[in-house]
Formats: C-alpha cells, sequence, structure tokens
C-alpha cells in the first residue's frame, strides 16, 4: 500500500471524529509534497468535520499550498486572500502569525511580492505584536519570507537587514528557521556580486535540516553561488541534485532554469536556450521574469535579437514586480537602438 493511499485511510477511518487527524494529514502532505493529501485533508475540515468552520484559515491555507505545489499560482493567491481575509474576521485583535506567513510564502511563490509585503497589514501594529508574543517561531518564519520578497522587488539591502534582525531575536534551537534564513541571505548574497561570500555561508548549512519540501533549493543556492565563482563542474552537479529532488512544481520549474543558468556559463547557448525555453512552457509561471530575461539574453549571445525581443516583453508582462524587469527594459532599448542604426 502506498504511503498517500495509507493516509487517505486513516483519514476516512477518523471522518467526522478528530480535526486534529485532518490537520495532520494536511501537513503531512505539505511536508512531503503529496498535494492531493492537503487538498482532501481541506475539504474534509470545510465540509464534513465538526467545528470544521473554526478551522476555515487554515483549510484554505492548506488547499493554496496544495494549488501552488501543482503549479497553480492563481488559484492559490486566491486562496491566501481568502485565508487572511478569514483570519482578520475571526480574530482582529490578535494577528495569525500562521496564516500570515503561509500566506506570504503562497504570495512570493505566485509573484504577488506587494500582496506578501502587505500580507499583515490588516492588523494594528498592537494586534501583530500580540500575535507574535503567542507565535514568536512563526513570525520568525514570516519575516524570512517576506525577505525573500523584498530581494524579489530589488530591496536586497533590506532584504539582508531584516534577515539580520531576524537572527539576532531567534531562539538557538530554532533550527529549520537558522539554515532557512542562511540559505536564503546566500541565495541573495549570489545576486548582489557577494557570491564568495554566499559560498562561504553555505559551507555552515546543514542540508538535513531542509525535509523534501525545500530539499532542491539547498541545492540550487549552492549551485547558483558556485556558478558564479566559476566553479562550472561543481555547479552543475549541484544543479543536477536539486533536479533530482525537486517535487514542488516551483522547484522543477526552477530546475531547468538553474541548470540553464550553468550551461549559460559554460557557453553552451543551445542547452541554456532549450532549458530555458521548457522552463518558459511549464506549468508553474510565478516568478517568471528572471526566467524570460536569462533568455532573452540566450538569444542575444545566440544572434537572435527578434526572439531575444520577444523574451524580454514577455518578462514586461509576467512578472512586473520583479527587480530583473529593469534589465529587461534596457536589453529592449538597446536592441531598439541598434534596430534604428
Amino acid at each position: 500500500m502506498s504511503t498517500p493511499l495509507a493516509l487517505f485511510l486513516l483519514g476516512v477511518v477518523s471522518l467526522g471524529i478528530s480535526t486534529k487527524v485532518w490537520l495532520k494529514l494536511g501537513w503531512i502532505g505539505l511536508r512531503f509534497v503529496w498535494p492531493g493529501c492537503a487538498a482532501l485533508a481541506s475539504w474534509s475540515l470545510r465540509n464534513v468535520c465538526p467545528n470544521g468552520n473554526l478551522l476555515l484559515s487554515n483549510a484554505l491555507v492548506l488547499r493554496g499550498y496544495a494549488a501552488a505545489d501543482r503549479g497553480d499560482t492563481q488559484r492559490a493567491v486566491a486562496d491566501a486572500d481568502l485565508a487572511l481575509e478569514t483570519a482578520h474576521r475571526a480574530g482582529p485583535d490578535v494577528c495569525r502569525w500562521y496564516v500570515v506567513n503561509a500566506a506570504i510564502d503562497i504570495y512570493v511563490n505566485g509573484g504577488s511580492y506587494e500582496r506578501a509585503l502587505a500580507a499583515a497589514d490588516r492588523w494594528t501594529a498592537e494586534a501583530q505584536e500580540r500575535g507574535s508574543a503567542k507565535q514568536p517561531r512563526i513570525r520568525a518564519y514570516a519575516a524570512i519570507n517576506r525577505a525573500e520578497a523584498l530581494h524579489n522587488v530589488g530591496e536586497h539591502d533590506a532584504a539582508l537587514r531584516l534577515l539580520d534582525e531576524t537572527e539576532h531575536q531567534m531562539k538557538p534551537g530554532d533550527r529549520l528557521s537558522r539554515e532557512g534564513l542562511a540559505l536564503l541571505r546566500a541565495w541573495i548574497l549570489s545576486h548582489v556580486g557577494r557570491a564568495r561570500e554566499a559560498w562561504m555561508r553555505l559551507a555552515t548549512i546543514d542540508r538535513a535540516a531542509f525535509g523534501p519540501r525545500y530539499r532542491a533549493e539547498y541545492h540550487f543556492t549552492r549551485a547558483v553561488a558556485l556558478c558564479e565563482i566559476g566553479e562550472l563542474d561543481a555547479a552543475e552537479r549541484e544543479a543536477r541534485a536539486g533536479t533530482g529532488a525537486a517535487r514542488r512544481a516551483a522547484s522543477r520549474r526552477n530546475a531547468l532554469h538553474v541548470e540553464a543558468r550553468v550551461a549559460m556559463a559554460a557557453k553552451d547557448g543551445a542547452r541554456a536556450i532549450a532549458l530555458l525555453e521548457r522552463a518558459r512552457g511549464h506549468v508553474y509561471q510565478g516568478q517568471a521574469a528572471p526566467v524570460l530575461v536569462h533568455l532573452g539574453e540566450a538569444y542575444e549571445r545566440a544572434g537572435k535579437p527578434a526572439e531575444a525581443r520577444r523574451a524580454y516583453q514577455d518578462a514586461l508582462a509576467a512578472d512586473p514586480s520583479s527587480y530583473v524587469c529593469g534589465a529587461a527594459n534596457a536589453r529592449l532599448a538597446a536592441l531598439a537602438g541598434a534596430f534604428r542604426r
């Protein structure tokens, strides 16, 4: 019997008896990226369980994550909106950081960075502090995810400052958040010309801290840092390790992107274009601008300005809040100038 089926049967046995069992089933589904389990748990909490209405925001979070893991970012973002609205309506005086953190995570995954940055704004500062007193660890997670949103809109220094502030407030035993924070810091450093520092920091991060959900990102971050410092053979090994570990739709699309970045650094333009075109057509369309800008650059190197122009235009249309759209606009201007000459 497969593990997902066993969990399903466990849930059926508990039908109408315990909301806790369904919540546990949902979070197991998220941890191991079984979106069907998370969606089933969400449906049961909303439609079957006694007093399930008391956990409606949790159920919406589970449904949103399930949609995100399948690559349906539009549905996921809609569920995050509804989860925040429901949580605030149920408790406007105490911020539900669990729901806020999940919403930020889903928004960033979907490329809705401004939503991510404003996710907690439904609650007053006092309500946020009351919620933080109850859920200090979850607020730290929310800060880490918020830092990723800041990075994606080009506020790299602000993102790094927020990570530093959050790290100083963490408890020593909070291993997952510490390692996740360190990994995001290394990712940002690799994108702001500090790849050697990123690589030194990555050496201290324990791969075992990341479960199946995010293990691919551990390898992708290492691959990008290695690529930036010119260690291309090692970068390719890490990229392929990440590809093998990828479970979420976002991770599978990112696998194509990271492998393409290594191919571009190795001047293998044909492979880079092939990988980036696959990424362009992937079911997951969140955070699309970096993929499309790299595709434009690959086409320019291949002497195909028309294809490059389309890729840059697609980046602006698909992911306009991304900081890399500045590069897309610059390249479009340069291509237009070359055409006029």
